[in-house]
C-alpha cells in the first residue's frame, strides 16, 4: 500500500519505487542507493530518492498512528466480530502532503450501519511562540500591537477591548429567540456566533487544516482569540459567522490596508499541536 501512494504521488514506476524502499528500510542512505543501487531504483537521481525517503518517513508514521487509534478501541474492548474500523485510501494521500491533515475512521457495524470519525493529524514541529512573535530556523515574524508599524514579516494582533470573544454556537440562527430567552431568565446574553468560515485557499492556512468549516484544530485557538468588527470592504480568511439579526462581518485572520492580523494570542497556548501547527502555517507564508 505504501509503495502504491508513494508511486501514484511521485508519478514514478511502482518497480523503482519498492526497490527504493527495499534499500531504505535496510539502511542505505539516500547518497549511497542514488550512485550505488541504480539497477533497484531505475537509476533514480538524489533528488527523487529523497522524495521517496521522505515520503516513506510520513506514511509510516501515518501507519503508527492508525495501529495506535486500533490498539486504544481495541484496548476498551469495544472491537468485536460485529465491528470493524477502515481507513479509506484518502488518508495516505493526504498524509504526503507537508501540513496538518485529516485521518477519517470509519466504524462499520455487522448490520452495515456505518459512521465516520474525522481526527487530525499534527506533525511534531520546531517552533517557539512568545508574546514577540513566531521563530523557527532563526527567523521571526513577529506580533504587533494595531498602533505600531508592521514592517517586514509581521502580524498584528489587535486588542479585543470591546470586542466579541471568539464563542459560537450554531443554534444562533434563530438568535432573537435566545436571546429573549436568556432575558426573560435573567441570564447573560449568549454571543450569537455561529462557527467559521475559512477560506482554504489563503496562503497563510497552506499547512493547517484544510477545511471550510469549523474543526477540532481551530478549538484551542479561538480559545484564545476574539472577533473583530470589520468593514465591507474586508474579506477574512478566517471569519466568524454572525446571526441574521445583527449580521456583522466578524474577522480572526483578515488581511487590511495590506498588512496581516490575527486576533488570537497563540503565544497563550504555545505548546498545543493545533496552535503550533498555526504558527507554522502562517510563518512560511510571512517569513
Amino acid at each position: 500500500m505504501i509503495e502504491e501512494v508513494i508511486a501514484r504521488q511521485l508519478q514514478l514506476p511502482l518497480r523503482h519505487v519498492q526497490g527504493a524502499v527495499r534499500l531504505l528500510r535496510e539502511g542505505a542512505t539516500v547518497p549511497f542507493i542514488s550512485r550505488y543501487r541504480k539497477e533497484a531504483t531505475g537509476s533514480m537521481d538524489e533528488v527523487q530518492v529523497g522524495a521517496v525517503k521522505e515520503a516513506l518517513e510520513r506514511l509510516t508514521a501515518l501507519e503508527s498512528r492508525r495501529a495506535t487509534v486500533l490498539e486504544t478501541i481495541g484496548g476498551q474492548g469495544r472491537l468485536t466480530d460485529a465491528v470493524s474500523v477502515t481507513f479509506p485510501s484518502e488518508c495516505y494521500r493526504d498524509a504526503m502532503q507537508e501540513r496538518i491533515t485529516g485521518l477519517t475512521v470509519v466504524l462499520t457495524l455487522a448490520d452495515g450501519t456505518r459512521n465516520h470519525y474525522p481526527i487530525w493529524l499534527i506533525p511534531p514541529i520546531d517552533i517557539r511562540i512568545t508574546r514577540e512573535g513566531i521563530e523557527k530556523d532563526g527567523r521571526m515574524v513577529a506580533f504587533v500591537s494595531a498602533e505600531e508599524k508592521a514592517d517586514g514579516a509581521a502580524i498584528v494582533v489587535p486588542s479585543a477591548e470591546g470586542q466579541l470573544p471568539a464563542e459560537y454556537c450554531t443554534d444562533f440562527w434563530c438568535y432573537p429567540m435566545f436571546r429573549s430567552i436568556s432575558e426573560s431568565m435573567g441570564k447573560p446574553v449568549p454571543v450569537g456566533t455561529m462557527g467559521l468560515s475559512i477560506d482554504t485557499a489563503s496562503p497563510l492556512l497552506k499547512r493547517f487544516a484544510q477545511e471550510d468549516y469549523t474543526t477540532p484544530a481551530w478549538y484551542a485557538i479561538l480559545q484564545t482569540a476574539h472577533v473583530q468588527r470589520l468593514p465591507a470592504d474586508v474579506h477574512p480568511a478566517v471569519q466568524m459567522i454572525d446571526n441574521t439579526e445583527r449580521c456583522a462581518r466578524l474577522g480572526i485572520l483578515y488581511q487590511q490596508d495590506g498588512v496581516w492580523h490575527l486576533t488570537a494570542r497563540l503565544w497563550e497556548k504555545p505548546d498545543d499541536p493545533a496552535v503550533r501547527a498555526l504558527a507554522w502555517s502562517l510563518w512560511e507564508a510571512l517569513k
